[in-house]
């Protein structure tokens, strides 16, 4: 979580508009999973849901051009950049260390769609 914050301070200070939402809000508990002793596996719907609404809010802020939009992922969040820009035009899907193993593109509860 800190390294997100960082990140988003980084681009911040660099001009641009940043929003970074902590999409594993329905975790029952923060703190074990903020530990890393615990994970939420979200689904790419409920992915593509929650950065609709990230981005509905980012862009509505005057200092934010929503022509220019990026959407970053890091580890366990790294496909679902790619998998919203499958679905929504972006101008960059940036993925930090995720979306690499052959497992993460494999159809299943979570992933209901195979790679494009």
């Amino acid at each position: 979580m800190k390294h997100t914050k960082d990140q988003a301070m980084r681009c911040a200070q660099d001009g641009y508009a940043v929003l970074a939402p902590n999409f594993f809000f329905r975790h029952p508990d923060q703190v074990i999973l903020n530990k890393g002793d615990s994970r939420y596996d979200m689904t790419d719907p409920e992915s593509v849901e929650l950065i609709k609404a990230a981005l509905a809010t980012v862009t509505s802020h005057k200092a934010a051009d929503p022509e220019k939009v990026a959407i970053c992922g890091y580890c366990q969040t790294g496909r679902h950049p790619l998998i919203f820009a499958a679905e929504v035009p972006i101008t960059a899907a940036v993925v930090w260390y995720g979306a690499a193993s052959k497992r993460e593109w494999e159809v299943n509860k979570l992933q209901p769609k195979g790679a494009r």
